[in-house]
């Protein structure tokens, strides 16, 4: 089993304390180790304090997943999660997911979801670009909002032939053509509820305190993880 790596802000976190006990009751790990802070009540097996420098958020998170990837405490592959990821079934063999081509994920973020190009759509068109010229003909969308199974020593390397690319999941995944399987996105945003729920959802702010999923969630994993004191 592998090691299950969050990264995280200090300071009150409910989603967290959900997304641990779906893991405690649903998914096969090793540890469960927190890299930046340490939400309130909460004690992981590992705890790695860090200040992410960076300018923009997808930079501060690839500079820790560089940090997380130096680390030889860890097992050779670990699981990178967030804090609104849930495990709403029993998983026996952990695996990836992407959803459709980057090419689509941009199409639809510029039609449906904004209207226009965005920051984010940007820098996704660049990341297409060049997966494209490194001869990955039609790149995969790993912008997943599930677990992602990440090699240490393949992700360095990647990072390192790419320093200027800070989308890292779809990097990764399609640099090393991890494969894995075609599954529409789990999120939850506002006002868009895809049930019937699968063995993974995910939650956005507004879902997670307004809407049913949120209340489906609290109520699935009422029990404390081992991890709250």
């Amino acid at each position: 089993m592998n090691d299950i790596v969050y990264i995280l802000r200090s300071g009150k976190n409910e989603e967290l304390r959900y997304s641990l006990r779906s893991v405690e009751k649903n998914y096969p790990h090793e540890r469960v180790i927190f890299y930046g802070g340490k939400p309130d009540g909460i004690e992981p097996d590992m705890f790695v304090p860090y200040t992410q420098p960076g300018d923009t958020k997808w930079e501060k998170v690839r500079d820790t997943i560089e940090m997380v990837c130096k680390n030889d405490q860890l097992t050779e592959d670990f699981i990178l999660f967030n804090d609104d990821f849930f495990i709403m079934m029993p998983v026996e063999t952990p695996t990836n997911y992407y959803d459709g081509t980057l090419d689509e994920r941009i199409k639809t973020i510029e039609g449906a979801v904004f209207g226009r190009h965005s920051e984010y759509s940007d820098r996704l068109r660049h990341l297409a670009e060049t997966l494209k010229n490194a001869g990955v003909a039609n790149p995969l969308n790993y912008a997943h909002h599930t677990p992602m199974i990440i090699n240490r020593k393949k992700m360095l390397e990647t990072l390192k032939k790419y320093p200027n690319e800070p989308m890292f999941r779809a990097l990764y995944g399609n640099i090393n053509q991890i494969g894995g399987e075609n599954m529409p996105d789990v999120k939850f945003y506002q006002r868009r509820q895809p049930f019937p729920i699968g063995q993974y959802a995910s939650t956005a702010d507004e879902s997670w305190k307004q809407e049913q999923i949120g209340q489906i969630i609290r109520g699935k994993f009422a029990l404390r993880s081992r991890f709250e004191r």
